[in-house]
Formats: C-alpha cells, structure tokens, sequence
C-alpha cells in the first residue's frame, strides 16, 4: 500500500509567531486598537526569543497591521489588512530562496513573453508603453523604477491571456513585492535589529541597483521584450526575456558567491 503522506514544511520562529496573533485577532481577543504586551512580557508568553519576536513585528509594522506609538507602546492598527502571504514573505529575503523564486520566474516568464507576442491586445501595447516611460522617467529614482518594473512583468502577464497563469504569476509577485517592501524599510529603518550572526542571509542588492547607469542597461532589456512583443515575435520575444532573467539571476547568484566567500574567510 502506498501512503500519500505530504512533507511537513518547516517554519521560522517569525512566521510562528505571526501566525500566532493573527488567531488572537481572528478569536477577537486582540481589536483593532489594542495595545500588544511589551516586547519582554510578549516574548516570555510566546516563549520565543526577543530578536524574533522584534521581526515578526516590524514586518507587521511594515505592512501597517501593527503601529508603534512613540512612549506608549505596540497597537493593532488594522486587523483587515492583508497579512503575510505563504510561503511567509520574511524566508524570501534569504538569497538562496531568491535564486529558487528567479528560477521559477524564468521558467514561467520566457513562455508568458511568448504568449504576450502571440496574444496582446492594442490596449495591451498602450500599457506596456506607460509603464516602459515611467521607468523611463524615473532612472534616478531606483525605488520608484523598481515599481514600474514589477508592474511591466504584470503586464506582460496579463497580456499573455492565461488565466491559470495569472493565478501563479500573482502569488509569485505577491511574495515579491512584499519581500522588496520589507527589506527595503527594514534596511534602510532598522539595519541594527538584525542579529549579526544572520545578516549575512539578508540583502538589500536584489532590488536597488547602484547606479543610474545599471538601471538604464536594464530599462534595455525591458525594451527589447516590449520591441518583440508589438512585433508578434514569440521567439524573439522570449529570447529576450530568457536573456533578461539570466542577467538577474547572474547578479543575485554572484552576490551570494561573494557573500559566502566572505563567511568562510570570516571563520
């Protein structure tokens, strides 16, 4: 007899505990208003360390469920916000999981492109071009290129006319913007939260490039899909997107090399 038994999925701490107050919030023992147990005593009742616990709040914090009030503590802001989408957002800004979300999205992106060629409306084409001159007009804005750049593979998505589609490209997304909000905040708010001995595990490159000049190469890139898209070019179509997420993965792979080289001359 054969079992079909799934694999249990390991949890971080951070994740636990999140899970844990939104079933305080869903029980209504915990409304919008609320003041949280100081970091000690809540620490002590989740039995979970206070550098833990500090994570799982500033991504609530971040995501406007949670709000901290200057010399009066923790509140529960609003409890219908969206919280944490699963696989918990925080595990994607280790860089390995970002390497697995690119290989997904190389997989699944290079045949969109392809649809996109084949199936993309007039109205289509419009968008794809608004968003192309947003990010156009903002290369000395990293964060705000990096928006419309999201926005520009949804695009591309929705034009490829796939509802099965949409559905996966969406959660992926999803998971993506929320990883780039936290860690973009997280960074730039509370760089010394994150325990010294993990910082290594967390990085801000995948998403800001360092210069107008690395934004303009991968406004090209972006280009050159849209060029072959208009055109009804599958192939080249997905050429250029394949070539694109090549240039992303090579990037993020690299920076995890050197980071693991840097580890490994630490010891």
């Amino acid at each position: 007899m054969t079992l079909k038994i799934r694999a249990i999925q390991t949890k971080s701490i951070p994740e636990i505990i999140i899970q844990e107050l939104k079933k305080l919030v869903d029980k209504g023992e915990l409304a919008p208003g609320d003041k949280l147990p100081n970091e000690r005593e809540l620490s002590k009742m989740l039995n979970v360390s206070r550098p833990s616990l500090r994570e799982a709040l500033m991504a609530l914090n971040l995501l406007g469920i949670l709000e901290n009030k200057r010399g009066k503590g923790t509140f529960l802001k609003d409890s219908s916000l969206r919280w944490p989408t699963e696989p918990f957002f925080a595990s994607s800004l280790k860089a390995e999981n970002f390497l697995h979300m690119l290989e997904a999205r190389q997989i699944l992106e290079v045949e969109i492109a392809g649809f996109a060629s084949e199936r993309s409306s007039r109205e289509d084409i419009i968008d794809l071009e608004k968003i192309l001159e947003n990010m156009r007009s903002n290369l000395d804005d990293p964060k705000k290129y990096i928006e419309y750049e999201l926005q520009f593979h949804k695009a591309v998505t929705k034009a490829a006319k796939n509802s099965t589609i949409d559905s996966i490209m969406e959660k992926i997304y999803q998971q993506l913007q929320d990883a780039r909000s936290y860690v973009q905040e997280y960074y730039s708010k509370n760089k010394l939260n994150i325990e010294p001995s993990k910082a290594s595990q967390y990085k801000f490159y995948p998403w800001t490039p360092s210069s107008p000049a690395s934004l303009e190469q991968d406004l090209l890139g972006h280009e050159l899909i849209f060029k072959y898209i208009k055109e009804n070019d599958s192939e080249l179509a997905k050429k250029a997107m394949s070539d694109h997420m090549q240039v992303k993965y090579h990037f993020i792979n690299t920076q995890e090399v050197n980071n693991n080289s840097l580890k490994r001359s630490s010891v």
